[in-house]
């Protein structure tokens, strides 16, 4: 399996994924729930299931890809989401990833996620440390 079908199959079973990971984050990270107090988490795991989906589109549409990370970063910059955070995220994401995967998830497609999280998360600052300087 490589980050295509991965992401294939997460879309395939909706939110669970993205559901995980939140219940993860908050039980690993719980000031990290402050930041969701005003917030639909149904319709963040959408959000969160559309930036996985952008990860495997990436190569196709770079700008585009380029621009909506950069987005991403201004909206959380906005809201207050310390940068600092930003590493627990990855470490939950690949973790709710590999529970996901179960037998399927291995060093490559480990490896190929966190390369594609790392460069999401790179994109995410350029558009966070332009909102910080405004």
């Amino acid at each position: 399996m490589d980050l295509y079908e991965s992401v294939d199959c997460i879309l395939a079973e909706g939110t669970a994924l993205t559901d995980r990971f939140y219940e993860i984050l908050f039980q690993r990270h719980p000031e990290a729930r402050a930041l969701f107090d005003k917030t639909h988490m149904s319709a963040q795991s959408v959000m969160l299931s559309a930036a996985l989906m952008v990860s495997k589109h990436s190569p196709e549409y770079p700008l585009a890809t380029r621009q909506y990370l950069n987005l991403l970063g201004t909206r959380h910059a906005r809201k207050g989401v310390p940068r600092e955070l930003f590493p627990a995220f990855q470490e939950v994401l690949l973790v709710a990833l590999e529970e996901f995967h179960g037998p399927d998830w291995n060093d490559g497609l480990s490896g190929q996620w966190r390369d594609a999280i790392e460069s999401a998360v790179q994109l995410m600052f350029e558009g966070y440390d332009r909102r910080a300087h405004v």
